[in-house]
């Protein structure tokens, strides 16, 4: 299962990050931190709650008139070491704000009958493994007495069409292996074949 930060382990992990920042900052950190970490926040957020709880802004050129930032400055702060690290744990936050409303609606997908949603459901909560499912064919075998039941099945007159085409096949096999050529009877034919067919046992 996927490993979920809750709030106050989020909260605590961004705590040290702020301190390593604060650390940073008295050597070479951004001059503006609390600009800087909300700068993470908005850049982390994904289009929606951008446009929610960030008045409205989603673009970078936008977010630098609003805020009073040099668009170079923002460009400087993506390329910090730590910045993609504090988006990480920013966006985790949201995912964490958004699980709820998340599971109900993959729950409804589930139930719904949306076969993908269902694989990742049966993923997720069971580990279930498509990769290690198999089928499993079943061979077919049959002896003499079931092709004998199978023949019984059929009209007479199909029975009558088996026993001569068997018998013919057998009888050009036989002459093309004496070397006899093709002196087919089909009524030899078909006794030969229904003499060759041994009896089902008891």
């Amino acid at each position: 299962m996927a490993n979920i930060l809750t709030k106050s382990a989020y909260e605590a992990m961004r705590n040290k990050q702020i301190a390593e920042l604060r650390n940073l900052e008295r050597q070479r950190g951004p001059q503006r931190m609390s600009e800087y970490l909300h700068f993470c926040e908005w850049y982390a957020a994904p289009l929606d709650i951008r446009k929610e709880k960030f008045a409205g802004i989603t673009r970078m050129g936008d977010y630098a008139k609003e805020h009073d930032v040099h668009p170079d400055t923002l460009t400087k702060w993506k390329k910090r070491p730590e910045f993609y690290n504090l988006v990480s744990q920013a966006r985790q936050g949201h995912a964490d704000d958004s699980w709820g409303e998340i599971m109900h609606g993959w729950k409804k997908s589930v139930v719904g009958g949306n076969a993908f949603a269902l694989e990742l459901w049966l993923a997720y909560f069971m580990g279930w493994d498509k990769k290690l499912v198999i089928e499993e064919k079943h061979k077919l075998n049959l002896d003499m007495g079931d092709v004998r039941s199978l023949i019984e099945q059929l009209p007479e007159g199909k029975q009558a069409d088996f026993y001569e085409t068997i018998g013919r096949l057998l009888h050009e096999a036989q002459a093309a292996v004496t070397g006899e050529g093709d002196r087919s009877d089909a009524g030899a034919g078909q006794l030969q074949t229904q003499a060759h067919l041994p009896e089902p046992a008891d």
